[in-house]
């Protein structure tokens, strides 16, 4: 994204079949695997439009999936973007 944003670390796009990561998802701070996990959420948006139980079912496959989830969920507000 061209700025970090709240609502969303990614999302994916429909309409030419793209995925969008947060900026703030580049920082050094973030492990790259996080990064990995937020794209395969955003690409399983390709078969599941809604967060459905089928789509957490297919999320949860995602190696170490309750670290990286707790990651975006507990740590991210703590860094200092003024968007956030």
């Amino acid at each position: 994204t061209d700025k970090p944003y709240r609502m969303y670390y990614g999302a994916f796009y429909y309409k030419d079949n793209s995925i969008r990561i947060n900026q703030v998802l580049n920082s050094k701070d973030v492990p790259r695997e996080v990064v990995k996990y937020v794209i395969y959420h955003e690409m399983l948006h390709k078969d599941y439009k809604h967060h459905s139980k089928e789509f957490r079912e297919k999320e949860h496959l995602y190696p170490d999936y309750e670290m990286h989830d707790h990651f975006l969920d507990a740590k991210m507000t703590l860094f200092d973007i003024y968007e956030w």
